[in-house]
């Protein structure tokens, strides 16, 4: 018979408590769903989303430089932008701290992995349609309560209690001069020298994480009542004076990150194709397990 799988995320009773659960160790239960409509995500328009205007066909972008230029903070020195610490996980379970300076490669492989989602890619159908993220102040319209989490693969899961979980904006990927010296490879996809290394070791991956979860802020952040959502919640990090972002910068990074994907879908991850999923269906797809 085979062995029933627990959730792969669990929230505590409080919804304050986040934490990974794994098939060895003992979980929480999991909030029930409770279905506010027919359709698997109650925010979802009705009607179906505009076809995207056909465009002439444009060469893909080059993965050996940054493609966003817009500066939206004082550029700093590479070790400022980066968090005084962080936390992670040993192979046997045990969590340890780590300072970023010291393996600036080991930390983006962490905070940009998104776990076991990445085994998911082709069920995630299930949990939550293929489209852009929807913008903040609709969430808030009806109802979702934005709960902040510094985790890449709880980045837009919503739950049954009403809770959207949002990974905020890491001060270093709003650094172009950092990305382009830490979130690209030197080879082509096809020359690509990471091909021999495990997944989660290719320099590919985390740039298109990156720049998948940036985009699906481009999506969030449409109008200023976002803006101000976004920077009430603290989703958006301050300058060096605790100066907020200028709306008109903000505009034009978005507008950048639009032009980026459109011009090219796949410089981002699968993943955030779908932008919101839901946190009952990801665990169910988990304890299923790969068919």
């Amino acid at each position: 018979m085979q062995e029933e799988r627990k959730p792969l995320i669990s929230l505590s009773a409080s919804g304050a408590d986040i934490c990974q659960v794994t098939c060895g160790n003992p979980n929480k239960n999991t909030p029930s769903v409770i279905r506010t409509s027919r359709r698997a995500d109650p925010s979802q328009p009705s009607h179906p989303a505009p076809a995207v205007p056909t465009r002439f066909p444009m060469a893909p972008l080059d993965v050996r430089s940054w493609p966003l230029k817009t500066t939206v903070l004082v550029e700093e020195g590479t070790t400022d932008s980066l968090p005084a610490t962080y936390h992670y996980y040993k192979a046997a379970g045990k969590r340890v701290v780590g300072n970023p300076v010291e393996d600036t490669p080991a930390f983006l492989q962490r905070e940009l992995s998104l776990g076991d989602l990445a085994d998911m890619l082709r069920h995630l159908w299930f949990a939550g349609a293929r489209r852009p993220a929807i913008p903040l102040h609709f969430h808030a319209a009806v109802g979702r309560e934005i709960t902040v989490v510094d985790r890449m693969d709880l980045h837009l899961l919503w739950t049954s209690d009403g809770k959207l979980l949002v990974k905020p904006i890491p001060r270093f990927l709003l650094h172009p001069v950092f990305c382009q010296s830490n979130l690209q490879c030197p080879k082509t996809p096809n020359d690509c020298t990471c091909r021999g290394l495990p997944a989660d070791a290719c320099g590919l991956i985390p740039r298109r994480v990156a720049l998948g979860f940036l985009y699906t802020y481009a999506c969030l952040i449409s109008s200023e009542n976002d803006f101000h959502i976004a920077n009430e919640k603290r989703l958006l990090p301050r300058k060096e004076d605790d100066r907020l972002i200028q709306w008109a910068d903000w505009k034009s990074l978005a507008r950048e990150l639009l032009q980026m994907y459109q011009r090219d879908p796949n410089v981002v991850h699968p993943r955030f194709q779908h932008a919101e999923l839901r946190l009952s269906r990801i665990n169910t797809i988990h304890c299923h397990g790969e068919p």
